[in-house]
């Protein structure tokens, strides 16, 4: 009975306590929104960190599950290549994202970089590790639709990309035909692709060898000299798809 009116009395000055309103350092993660077109945002500052005035239960809560709060920047001071935000002029819309208030900021101004968003078209380049069956090969034919995506990132980015990778298409015992979509490989978040996924499509055949013999025909002889070769024919051996084997004579060679 004693312990469950101490665990009670615990209990009510808890609830006491937190209700109360408390100042309090609190660090929110950044979201910036609203960035201008043509331009690309490149800050350091993933979080903010803020005095404000809420109720103890909230700060618990803050701490515990940090909030995102949005920042807007297209009320930053632009200039050449640096901006700054002013959270204190912010404030108010700051303000309605939490429950509570700021007070003030350990750091009210945001630096960053940016730069202009450049768009360029560029090739793909398939990345792929097959292994065929016994008997079966590609036929040469692969093709990528689309062939080229259009991409936008930063300029100092863009400027050096050529071409861009699809990840790793890898396949074991290929026997039919291969059809699939692929998604492109991006290593930077401030670059985007559009479309980020492409379709690849290769053909495969069953082969077979077929033996040929095969005279050597000399070319570009002087007048003056006769030569002749022992001996005057090959055997060549060659691989075909087996639909295609019986077109291929000797004169092809």
């Amino acid at each position: 009975v004693f312990l469950i009116f101490i665990l009670i009395s615990f209990l009510f000055w808890s609830i006491t306590k937190f209700s109360k309103n408390y100042s309090a350092l609190v660090f929110f993660d950044v979201k910036y929104v609203n960035t201008p077109d043509l331009i690309v945002i490149e800050s350091s500052y993933k979080t903010i960190e803020g005095y404000i005035n809420t109720s103890g239960f909230q700060l618990l809560l803050y701490r515990l599950i940090p909030k995102t709060i949005k920042v807007n920047i297209s009320l930053a001071n632009f200039k050449e290549s640096k901006g700054i935000i002013d959270l204190t002029s912010q404030r108010r819309s700051l303000d309605d994202q939490i429950t509570g208030s700021f007070l003030s900021f350990e750091n009210d101004r945001l630096f960053f970089n940016y730069s202009k968003l450049k768009n360029k078209i560029i090739k793909v380049s398939v990345n792929t590790d097959f292994n065929y069956s016994l008997g079966y090969n590609n036929m040469n034919d692969a093709r990528v639709e689309p062939d080229s995506v259009y991409v936008s990132g930063p300029e100092s980015i863009i400027n050096n990309l050529n071409f861009i990778r699809t990840i790793l298409i890898k396949k074991e015992n290929i026997s039919n035909n291969i059809k699939t979509i692929v998604s492109l490989e991006n290593k930077d978040s401030l670059v985007k692709i559009r479309p980020n996924k492409v379709l690849f499509q290769e053909s495969i055949k069953r082969f077979t060898e077929k033996d040929f013999e095969i005279f050597i025909n000399l070319i570009n002889v002087p007048d003056s000299i006769e030569i002749k070769l022992f001996p005057e024919k090959v055997k060549l051996t060659a691989s075909f798809p087996i639909d295609l084997i019986e077109k291929v004579k000797k004169e092809n060679f």
